[in-house]
């Protein structure tokens, strides 16, 4: 996409829940793998979910900033205090001319899903509609388009977008979009309709097109794009092979511990718009 538009910022996101289990060594190099495969990408905003903090946050923690990607959730927070594990929205300056794209991150509504840290903090969620009024706002007042990625079904989707319908578009889980002027072209149809809903399991790829209309400083309409692929990808016979092989490679190479000076120099901090070769 980036070849095809170079002039044109391409933002890639997740919605979460992407992590392998870290208390074992597979789910680690998976993990791992994946997050220097997204800094590689340059990915503009990844959303924390569930088993990134549940699967041993503390590692998670330490393995995300190692990377450049900015993680974010407006949904979990220190149930005692009430304050956020991490930052909720990120804002990128890669338009340029002054105009900007926030990305806020949200999880499901989950009662009771309660989570006790390695540091004995007790981590909780927040109810979708509580964290949306209490970050989406802001953020509407200081940004061109303002987008909530959401680990979440179709009706906490529609939670979300109900409770603050100002904001641009909101991304949920397995291809679900929502917003008050989608576009949706599947190859050969052409259809207009507020709700997409793309259960493509890994068969798909959407591709999100915001126009602006640079007079008004605002979007002016939204198209969706899907693309089939020629099989599904990631194969889950192929990844798992490269786990495996991972896995061989780690066990036979020699264990060297970093120095202290390597294991606390903190990797530098670039913006998404240096990272997107526009």
């Amino acid at each position: 996409m980036r070849e095809a538009y170079p002039s044109v910022p391409v933002f890639l996101v997740d919605t979460g829940a992407f992590s392998g289990d870290l208390r074992k060594e597979e789910g680690r190099i998976r993990t791992e793998s994946l997050l220097q495969a997204y800094d590689k990408l340059g990915y503009a905003a990844v959303n924390v979910a569930f088993p990134e903090v549940v699967r041993d946050f503390a590692k998670f923690t330490a393995m995300r900033a190692s990377t450049r990607i900015p993680f974010i959730s407006a949904s979990w927070v220190d149930a005692k205090t009430k304050t956020l594990l991490m930052d909720a929205a990120f804002a990128s300056r890669a338009f340029g001319e002054g105009r900007s794209v926030a990305f806020a991150g949200f999880h499901h509504t989950a009662p009771g899903a309660n989570v006790v840290l390695a540091d004995g903090r007790e981590a909780a969620v927040l109810d979708i509609t509580e964290a949306a009024k209490a970050t989406l706002p802001p953020l509407r007042k200081t940004n061109t388009l303002l987008v909530a990625l959401v680990r979440g079904d179709k009706a906490e989707v529609q939670r979300l977008f109900d409770a603050f319908p100002q904001v641009d578009l909101v991304i949920g889980s397995l291809g679900t979009l929502i917003s008050d002027s989608l576009e949706h072209y599947p190859p050969g149809d052409k259809n207009s309709v507020p709700f997409v809903f793309t259960g493509h399991e890994g068969r798909v790829l959407n591709e999100v097109r915001i126009f602006l209309d640079k007079k008004k400083g605002r979007k002016e309409k939204i198209e969706l794009y899907q693309h089939k692929l020629s099989k599904e990808f990631p194969a889950d016979e192929e990844f798992e092979f490269m786990t495996a092989e991972a896995l061989s490679r780690a066990a036979a190479a020699p264990k060297e511990e970093p120095t202290e000076e390597e294991s606390h120099e903190p990797r530098p901090w670039r913006q998404p718009a240096t990272l997107l070769p526009y």
